[in-house]
């Protein structure tokens, strides 16, 4: 059933929708009973399981009604259509930036609410499965980046499990759903720290392929493999969470497209040039300089998968002295020589050279 309220301390919007066909017609349509006082109208949403609420305007500006602020402030609660009798660009602007869903102007159509109404549901039908994939995605983050181990599969089981319960109920396209899923666990990631979106494949790093079989051990071996990839880009760069040596890490994760030594680092994040060295030492175990070449190389690696950037422009994007140098410093943390890295990359692909 989809719930709809209207709100009107003058009484006269709630006659007005009452009179729409469209509470007999419909079964999956449900007028709750009208609201008066806007300062209970919240708690009245909540008894009354509110979908989408009908607020009369009375000749206020949108951002001058503290119930709209209060709905906007509130994820996941009802969408709202305010009902006002100025047309003016400028009033219309102010009521969507203040949270309204859309805008109609008093007297009112029975069509164009009717549709107005039938279009909300739609959204909110549409967008159920997005929220849930976006909880599940947001949890398989939350896991990939704590301290604690965690149950990779499980994971991926979880949201392979999530997608296909959604895609299921609502009669969804699956890889839409797997792409918004993956676009989450990407954004949560990148979101909690910042830098890590440096060292990840600017495009999703899940693998649709084999979505139309469920129980497919090919797909779920994918994310597995790719979820250990970014566990370990994870733990290799814990250091940045030592307390003390969080500016330090933090500086040349996030500066690492940039010509980075010491003296530069310390003098952006006034600390002392042998404080900065002996303070990071100490936490990382080895040095400042070692810590920039292996961030580096593993830009690097990032930088290379698009095959149409030479050699040499990585080098000279990371700011290397030279692609001589580059090639060196490259070989040393890796074992292998960038064109090389390329050819593996293509085989076994992004994640599955890390492991």
């Amino acid at each position: 059933m989809y719930r709809v309220t209207v709100v009107d301390f003058l009484r006269m919007l709630p006659e007005e929708i009452k009179g729409l066909p469209l509470w007999k017609k419909a079964g999956n349509f449900v007028l709750t009973d009208p609201v008066f006082r806007e300062q209970e109208s919240l708690s009245a949403f909540s008894r009354m399981g509110t979908d989408l609420v009908f607020l009369a305007a009375n000749g206020r500006y949108a951002d001058r009604i503290p119930l709209m602020r209060e709905i906007r402030s509130r994820h996941g609660g009802p969408r709202l259509v305010l009902v006002g009798k100025d047309d003016s660009y400028e009033y219309v602007r102010k009521a969507f930036l203040s949270g309204a869903a859309d805008y109609l102007t008093d007297p009112l159509f029975g069509e164009t609410v009717e549709r107005t109404i039938r279009r909300m549901r739609d959204q909110a039908v549409r967008e159920r499965p997005l929220c849930g994939i976006r909880t599940e995605a947001g949890f398989v983050a939350e896991r990939l980046l704590s301290e604690e181990d965690a149950d990779v599969p499980c994971l991926c089981r979880s949201l392979a499990g999530a997608v296909e319960r959604y895609a299921e109920a609502f009669d969804l396209n699956a890889r839409i759903l797997l792409r918004e899923a993956e676009k989450q666990v990407y954004q949560e990631l990148a979101g909690r720290k910042p830098w890590l979106k440096e060292f990840l494949p600017p495009d999703s790093f899940l693998n649709p392929a084999g979505l139309h079989t469920w129980d497919s051990a090919p797909m779920l071996q994918q994310w597995d493999r790719d979820f250990r990839g970014v566990r370990q880009i994870i733990r290799k760069y814990r250091i940045v969470g030592a307390p003390s040596a969080v500016p330090i890490g933090n500086y040349i994760l996030t500066h690492v497209d940039e010509k980075l030594n010491l003296e530069k680092i310390s003098e952006d994040i006034f600390m002392n040039k042998n404080y900065v060295g002996n303070l990071f030492k100490k936490h990382a175990g080895r040095s400042v300089v070692d810590f920039i070449k292996e961030a580096k190389v593993d830009r690097a690696k990032v930088l290379l998968l698009d095959e149409k950037r030479k050699i040499k422009e990585v080098a000279d994007d990371l700011n290397f002295s030279g692609e001589e140098y580059f090639r060196k410093v490259f070989k040393q943390k890796t074992g292998l020589t960038p064109t090389s890295y390329r050819s593996r990359v293509k085989i076994c692909g992004f994640f599955g050279q890390l492991l």
